[in-house]
């Protein structure tokens, strides 16, 4: 299957191959090839995939595409400006009335990852002379804590970055970078501003000279912002929201998972631990290169994700999604060192673990759970147009129902948001980080970004003094509170549990197999 490379030479853009090891065997295409499509199945072939953000985004994308219809502007305001964090939507407004806002979605996704699967392609010929097994790694982890949490606009800036990568390394000289930079920046800009930030971390380590000397640092910082001065000179310009900052360093070692973050918790650990063995034993062998061209690059974006907290206001999963973007240029930059195909084979076989791994989990639970979304999509069909839903989750409770993991579930209020034109306060709606925004009388009961409320919370919540008897409760709640009184339906996810957490406040319309469609009875 491996084709021998002991007289192979690198090629004329390597200008750092010749001294390096080289890959002992040559990674077939079409073996790539049937990784590369093995690995988008999961986001072609489900209607309705557990991506935790889609129905926010699906539901967005279809409101910015109905602003004409007046019960949905009652509501909501759509409006394309300067925010960082916008491909998903720029590709939608062309597609209006053509293509269905999922598609759209899938479509973005799928194009995403063929362009990062193509410049990580090349990323490894210019490093190295010729691909190898190392590079089946990156459609290998395709299910990961970016594309199954839903941060697709920070997927497309990684494959821009990822681009960016391959053409610095075939236009190395600094009058190209600085074309290449500041041009893909503009465009990593409006894909996602922390995609911006790991391609700028990364080309810091790029110009970056070993030894490392303050006259060298300072040099690389203003190589850096020559090559990124027109991406950067726009950020003082996005909107804001004058809130006070709020960082959060926690759940620091969820970094380490994500590249294979999947939404079984078991599944996400065992894979990484899986690897680590045979990869350590490679490594402890001297059968791991890594290019030196990419070692300083690599380990400063390394660093950036140890120092950067996990949430800066409501953007959270900031060192998570760097990390998987990270995995990828590692995985491109790898090479099997020494003789023998035998490494290729043995990496080979480590790359078809997470991808056999994500394959079945296509099966016990993305197509499972697309069916729950098909159950629900059809019990709001009784929810009348601008009624507002108050959505709480219950804990774990029965896995025969919690088919992905309760985070799973978490915005499927947003499919009615699209559906039945109810006021959703889980829309993401932040200013600065979002085109949409609410309006009129339905500002009062927005939320910039976030989650079912906890039952304990939505029982709290009721009392008029909460906020202050809960201060923990006031940052993200409020919008919940005395909800009896300003809320019309709650969605709750119970999971086999209580299908009604109060009867007092609320009266059963629907019962399903893992959620509840309860109508607020209006106090006296």
């Amino acid at each position: 299957m491996y084709a021998s490379q002991e007289t192979r030479q690198p090629s004329a853009t390597a200008t750092h191959a010749q001294v390096e090891p080289a890959a002992t065997a040559a990674l077939p295409w079409w073996l790539y090839l049937i990784f590369c499509a093995l690995s988008v199945v999961p986001f072609i072939a489900v209607a309705n995939p557990p991506i935790v953000d889609f129905p926010n985004h699906a539901a967005r994308l279809g409101l910015q595409c109905a602003m004409s219809d007046p019960v949905v502007s009652a509501m909501y305001g759509f409006r394309l400006g300067l925010i960082p964090n916008l491909t998903a939507d720029l590709i939608n407004a062309p597609l209006c009335g053509i293509v269905a806002p999922a598609l759209v979605l899938k479509g973005t996704i799928v194009a995403a990852l063929a362009i990062l699967y193509c410049a990580c392609w090349q990323i490894q010929r210019s490093l190295y002379g010729a691909t190898n097994p190392f590079l089946l790694f990156v459609p290998a982890m395709s299910l990961n804590a970016v594309t199954t949490v839903g941060y697709i606009n920070f997927l497309s800036g990684v494959a821009i970055a990822a681009a960016m990568v391959a053409l610095a390394l075939a236009r190395p000289r600094m009058r190209s970078l600085v074309l290449i930079g500041n041009a893909c920046g503009v465009l990593l800009f409006f894909a996602h501003i922390f995609a911006l930030a790991f391609a700028v971390v990364f080309f810091f380590g790029w110009f970056l000279k070993w030894p490392i000397r303050l006259r060298g640092f300072i040099e690389a910082g203003l190589r850096t912002l020559a090559m990124f001065a027109v991406p950067l000179a726009l950020i003082p310009f996005v909107p804001s929201e004058s809130a006070e900052l709020s960082i959060s360093y926690i759940a620091k070692t969820r970094a380490l998972f994500a590249p294979f973050l999947v939404h079984s918790g078991a599944q996400a650990i065992l894979i990484p631990v899986a690897l680590v063995v045979p990869f350590y034993l490679l490594w402890r062998h001297g059968r791991i290169a890594l290019h030196r061209r990419m070692r300083l690059p690599l380990l400063m974006v390394a660093i950036y994700i140890v120092i950067v907290p996990c949430q800066l206001q409501d953007a959270v999963d900031i060192d998570s999604r760097t990390s998987v973007a990270l995995a990828y240029l590692l995985f491109a930059s790898l090479a099997p060192a020494g003789v023998g195909r035998p490494v290729a084979k043995l990496v080979s076989l480590l790359a078809a673990v997470p991808l056999i791994a994500h394959l079945v989990t296509v099966v016990t639970v993305w197509s499972p759970f697309s069916r729950q979304v098909d159950e629900f999509r059809a019990a709001t069909a009784l929810l009348p147009a601008h009624a507002t839903i108050l959505s709480v989750g219950a804990d774990e409770g029965d896995t025969r129902t919690n088919i992905a993991s309760t985070v799973a579930y978490s915005h499927l209020a947003s499919y009615a948001t699209a559906d039945r034109r109810v006021f959703n306060p889980l829309e993401f709606t932040g200013i600065g980080m979002q085109p949409l925004h609410a309006t009129g009388r339905f500002v009062d009961y927005d939320v910039p970004a976030s989650m079912p409320l906890p039952v304990e919370a939505a029982i709290a919540l009721k009392l008029p003094d909460a906020l202050t008897r809960y201060p923990v409760l006031s940052k993200q709640v409020s919008y919940a509170h005395r909800w009896p009184e300003r809320f019309d339906y709650v969605v709750y996810y119970h999971f086999g549990t209580d299908p009604n957490f109060d009867p007092q406040a609320l009266r059963m319309v629907r019962q399903g197999s893992f959620f509840s469609l309860l109508q607020v009875r209006r106090p006296r």
